[in-house]
């Protein structure tokens, strides 16, 4: 059994704390965040055995062997090295920090206390993804030529939204890491290393109040990459632009088409279908992918939660095998 404490009342409650939770071979013994009454608040309802008044009393707890980080990204490197002095492993949200620095020094912390340490890419975990890899891999479509990423959605583009840490950079808000994060992961999960970038980032919607004043980060991005293969990747996202429609991934290669696309809005995970069109094919073909979790069969509302899960699964079973992971 591997005890967990987590760090974030957020997104740690909404999916961490039921994730892991729903683990035979876990356990979770805490939760905190930055609101002392908040994190009672949640232990209580959960019927945690611990309580903590801070995140460095969780992570110092020696019945706690294993820490979930759900918090901002500026304090992912301070709370991540700081777990692993401890001696403890980590999971921690992506990104995994807001510079490079940051992150290699949490990466040779992990190497120096030969810690598990995992980043939570969801998107790897969904069925359509993995079907669509194997494809890729087998060499179904033949050598890819050309991949358009459309990630357009309308999350912040209502007026009078009060602005929060994912609005400023300097707390590792913006698009460029909420959503190119997880492209540049998954470009490089499907297609291999990503050798140039050139990028343009902007602020579209105008922003105004939030306690910590001006200076929003970008909210919309059109990224050109060349990959180590040849291939060139067009990528643009955003979050403010009304009546988006979606997430799609085209693939377009020698021998065929690969078209991953999720017009839901509503949730990130449910929705996706993959089709494919090969040479002397009439026409894009739906894949029968078996587990559609666009049917929501799973009972989770959130289709977060059941990718995270397949996340948990991973980290507990590295941790008890003692062994390197794929995240």
């Amino acid at each position: 059994m591997v005890t967990i404490g987590i760090i974030g009342t957020g997104f740690g409650a909404k999916i961490h704390l039921p994730g892991f939770r729903s683990l035979k071979n876990a356990k979770v013994l805490a939760i905190v965040g930055n609101d002392f009454s908040k994190s009672l608040s949640i232990s209580r309802e959960a019927k945690l055995p611990l309580i903590f008044k801070s995140w460095k009393e969780l992570a110092a707890c020696p019945e706690i062997k294993a820490v979930s980080i759900a918090t901002p990204p500026y304090l992912h490197a301070e709370m991540a090295t700081f777990v692993m002095k401890m001696g403890k492993h980590v999971l921690c949200e992506k990104p995994l920090a807001v510079s490079v620095s940051e992150a290699e020094k949490m990466v040779a912390f992990a190497k120096h206390y030969k810690v598990v340490n995992m980043i939570d890419f969801e998107f790897r975990n969904i069925p359509h993804w993995i079907r669509t890899r194997n494809i890729l891999q087998n060499g179904e479509i033949g050598n890819v030529r050309y991949i358009n990423i459309s990630w357009i959605t309308g999350g912040k583009a209502k007026k009078g939204i009060p602005p929060n840490w994912k609005n400023f950079a300097k707390d590792g808000g913006g698009v460029l890491l909420e959503f190119g994060s997880h492209i540049a992961d998954y470009v490089e999960w499907f297609f291999g290393p990503i050798t140039a970038v050139l990028a343009d980032l902007k602020t579209v919607k105008q922003q105004t109040g939030g306690v910590r004043g001006t200076g929003f980060a970008e909210d919309t991005i059109n990224v050109l990459m060349r990959l180590k293969n040849g291939a060139t990747v067009n990528a643009s996202a955003s979050n403010v632009m009304h009546g988006g429609r979606g997430h799609w991934i085209e693939i377009y290669g020698s021998k065929g088409t690969l078209k991953l696309i999720n017009p839901n809005l509503e949730d990130s995970i449910y929705g996706f279908d993959l089709w494919e069109e090969k040479l002397g094919m009439n026409g894009l073909k739906k894949v029968t992918i078996p587990g559609d979790l666009s049917k929501k069969e799973s009972g989770y509302k959130d289709g977060r939660l059941l990718v995270f899960i397949e996340i948990a699964k991973k980290f507990i079973g590295a941790i008890q095998g003692n062994k390197k992971i794929d995240c």
